[in-house]
Parts: structure tokens; sequence; C-alpha cells
């Protein structure tokens, strides 16, 4: 009955987005998100990698490490992150070691932008990270809104 009402209610958020056209608005933003993270993965391979990927390789790398982060684990997706991104580099031809050093570099760059991001945020919007953290707690126990958050 839980699980029905969740899903109910994110249904019902999703059908009150769309009809807002609060959906719409995000896709290029979404896109442009997608587009920076590969670009950065690119760039990285492009520059740490020993053998020449080209777009082929790192757009597998890319996809790899998505969906190890899309795989729940430890936070921010250590482990299955790297996972992701060894299985494609082995198969290109790295080393055991090279691509777990590649793989270890890489989600560290991606972490560390998106921690400046999410800094910047927080200093721009002024939350505070005692406000932010109470905030996050108001709503994991219902008592807000996300909408309140916009």
């Amino acid at each position: 009955k839980i699980l029905r009402e969740k899903l109910s209610d994110w249904a019902d958020q999703v059908a009150c987005a769309i009809r807002e056209r609060r959906f719409l608005k995000s896709i290029p933003l979404g896109l442009a998100s997608w587009i920076s993270s590969f670009f950065m993965v690119s760039l990285f391979l492009h520059y740490e990698g020993v053998i020449p990927l080209g777009k082929g390789g790192a757009i597998s790398v890319f996809i790899a490490t998505t969906v190890g982060l899309a795989i729940p684990a430890l936070p921010g997706g250590m482990g299955t992150y790297e996972a992701g991104a060894i299985v494609v580099l082995r198969h290109l031809g790295f080393n055991l070691e090279k691509a777990l050093s590649v793989a270890i570099a890489l989600h560290l760059t991606q972490m560390i932008m998106s921690i400046a991001g999410a800094l910047f945020i927080v200093a721009k919007e002024r939350i505070g990270m005692v406000g932010l953290v109470r905030r996050a707690k108001e709503l994991a126990m219902g008592r807000e809104s996300p909408e309140s958050f916009l």
C-alpha cells in the first residue's frame, strides 16, 4: 500500500510538472548537463589515455559509468562507476592497473565538478548548510513539498 501511494504521488508530480510546462523547460537543462558531463569525460580521457580511444570509446566509457552510477551502491556510486569504466577500458586495451587508475581519477573529476557546482548554488542562493540540512530533513519527513525548494 505504501509503495502504491508513493508511486501515485510521483505520477501526480510528474503529471503536474508536464501540465505546468516545467518538464519542457527542464529538457534543455538536462540535455546541457548530459552534454557537459560527456564533454568532461571525453576531455579527461583524451588527455589521460595512453591508448587513443576516439569518440566511440569515450561514448562507451560515458555510458558504462552512467549505468554504473544508476546501480544502487555506496554513496556517490563508488565502486559501480569505476567498475563500468574498467569493463570498457579493459575491452579497449588498457591493463587492469591503468584502467583502475583512470576510472578513479575520472570519478574524482566528476565529483569535484558536482561538489563545486553544489557549493556555488548554496552560496548563490544563500541557503547555508544548516538550512539546507534542515530543509532536506523536512522534505524527507513529508512536512514540506519538493515544490517549496523551487
